[in-house]
């Protein structure tokens, strides 16, 4: 004789009632069964995981959007972390990041844009702090003015972080101490720099931005 729907649906609601009273025996039985049976339980999974793909895309696009401001958070902090703690990572981000601009000059100046749209306000806050901070600064224009002629007629020089030979048309000029940390605007606190040394920088000091093969100068 053929189960009825109703039996089915009899069983499957006994079943569900056993499994809510005996919760930790059934997670016990289940961890026990993966620890004597784990090629068993990833192939099991990777099956379910075939079969029910719409399923779990679906269920992972509503979990991003339900927390968007997390996973943000989370991706910054640890790549930051990793970014600031790892050489590798930072060369390799560096020279993807390269990669990609160069690939998509256009897409690159729509997003600066777009960002810089977004963060009007703070780009005019941190511009007019810079430029009220390089006023007050010590600035020693004649020395200024004989470091750059003498820069302009050379092909090629070193950074002073990374010790690189770079072309003189790409180089930067650094404040060795930031000037928003009271670095004057001078000779004697001025070095030339490749432009990634330059960028990942910052506005930090010496002490807390160590980079790989640099010897770390005290000022």
């Amino acid at each position: 004789m053929p189960t009825t729907l109703t039996t089915i649906e009899r069983r499957r609601r006994l079943h569900h009632q056993w499994c809510q009273r005996n919760k930790a025996r059934r997670c016990e039985s289940s961890k026990s069964y993966r620890q004597r049976h784990p090629d068993r339980v990833r192939i099991s999974n990777k099956l379910w995981r075939e079969k029910n793909s719409e399923y779990l895309r679906k269920c992972k696009l509503e979990w991003r959007s339900k927390n968007k401001d997390a996973i943000r958070s989370h991706h910054k902090s640890y790549h930051y972390e990793r970014y600031r703690k790892d050489p590798e990572y930072r060369r390799r981000l560096i020279s993807q990041s390269k990669s990609w601009g160069t690939k998509n000059k256009d897409k690159r100046r729509i997003i600066y844009r777009n960002w810089s749209l977004r963060n009007s306000k703070y780009l005019a806050l941190k511009s007019s702090k810079r430029r009220a901070l390089q006023r007050d600064a010590v600035i020693n224009e004649k020395g200024l003015s004989h470091f750059l002629l003498f820069i302009k007629q050379r092909q090629t020089v070193v950074c002073y972080y990374c010790k690189r030979r770079i072309p003189a048309t790409l180089i930067h000029l650094d404040h060795i101490l930031p000037i928003v940390k009271g670095g004057g605007h001078s000779m004697c606190n001025l070095c030339i720099s490749c432009p990634s040394c330059n960028q990942h920088k910052s506005d930090r000091t010496l002490d807390v931005w160590p980079e790989t093969g640099q010897r770390l100068l005290s000022i």
